[in-house]
């Protein structure tokens, strides 16, 4: 919670305070607090008056918001305003008149907003709609999304916005300044997940806003894929752990999503692929890809496959898929699999 004395800072509007006092000393007589700290539009605040010098127990508190008293009366030292929209802005004044003294303080309240929009720079394939997760080893790529609004109803251009970026509550000084709407970070560890936070003031100081994110770590995952000899890999149609193939051969492609790697084919992947308990080497060009044919077998395959990274000790991973070929079924190249 942020204290705020004499010149204070509310939702993001910095405004003079004055004080009418009757005795020396008693410029930092009274504080005010509010909660959240930088609100949104239309959202609840509670403001919070303290004081050292006065007993606001039993002063005579009088809240004025845009020229009107909504709240008065002995001890009333907390207030709860609702937000106006963004680019509004509402005139608080609090008058205490105690035994000791008379004090005013005067704050402006003015709602502002930012979303964090972030991704990894782990592997997805092509076409893929969601968003690349972070595992061990990848980076995180953040940006601020800041809604500043003047009362004239013209927004505050990033470049003229300073940014403060936080993980877990550590200020990332290298991501933070002027304009630095974006941050590239290292992601969690194994497991971990991390709390990533961003502070927003305009240049001028007038507008200022927060928001949070926590990040999680995810466990890559292997996506097994037919290849058409036509239209490549079928990312619309993942195979589950028992599939049926209605041709006598099939050329398969596994797919690492959320891998910290480029692309499948890196040269730091080592592909483990068995059929049937048998050890098949993998392509040197394309190693996640494997073709089985099983004209001369029963037509049952148990595909297995190990997938490590030579430098990224945390990475491990382990699938298999019970795959039924027919002699039946179309040759290959003919079907559509679009249609089926």
């Amino acid at each position: 919670m942020r204290w705020l004395a004499i010149t204070l800072l509310m939702c993001g509007l910095a405004t003079p305070a004055y004080a009418q006092f009757s005795i020396p000393g008693s410029e930092t007589a009274l504080t005010l607090s509010f909660n959240p700290p930088n609100p949104g539009p239309r959202s609840t605040i509670v403001l919070t008056l303290q004081s050292p010098l006065y007993d606001l127990t039993q002063s005579d508190i009088s809240w004025t918001v845009d020229g009107k008293v909504v709240s008065s009366g002995i001890g009333l030292h907390t207030l709860s305003l609702t937000t106006g929209a963004l680019g509004s802005a509402q005139n608080v004044s609090v008058e205490v008149t105690a035994q000791n003294g008379i004090a005013t303080v005067n704050a402006t309240v003015s709602p502002t907003s930012i979303d964090i929009l972030w991704e990894s720079d782990s592997y997805t394939p092509p076409f893929y709609k969601g968003r690349a997760l972070p595992s061990a080893g990848s980076a995180v790529t953040l940006v601020a999304i800041p809604h500043f609004m003047r009362q004239n109803g013209s927004s505050v251009p990033s470049e003229n916005i300073i940014y403060t970026w936080r993980k877990d509550g550590e200020v990332i000084a290298g991501a933070s300044g002027l304009g630095k709407a974006s941050a590239r970070i290292v992601g969690p560890l194994l497991y971990g997940s991390d709390l990533i936070s961003v502070e927003a003031i305009s240049q001028d100081g007038s507008l200022s806003g927060e928001a949070a994110v926590r990040i999680g770590d995810v466990e890559p995952a292997l996506v097994l894929y037919k290849v058409h000899p036509l239209f490549g890999e079928l990312f619309h149609q993942p195979l589950g752990a028992s599939s049926f193939i209605p041709e006598v051969e099939m050329t398969f492609a596994a797919v690492p999503y959320f891998a910290a790697v480029d692309t499948p084919d890196d040269p730091k992947l080592n592909y483990e692929w068995r059929v049937n308990e048998t050890s098949v080497p993998a392509d040197a060009a394309h190693p996640g890809v494997l073709t089985i044919n099983s004209a001369k077998s029963s037509g049952n395959a148990l595909l297995r496959l190990a997938l490590t990274h030579a430098t990224n000790y945390f990475m491990s991973l382990n699938d298999a898929w019970k795959i039924t070929f027919t002699k039946n079924g179309e040759p290959a190249g003919f079907s559509d699999p679009f249609h089926p």
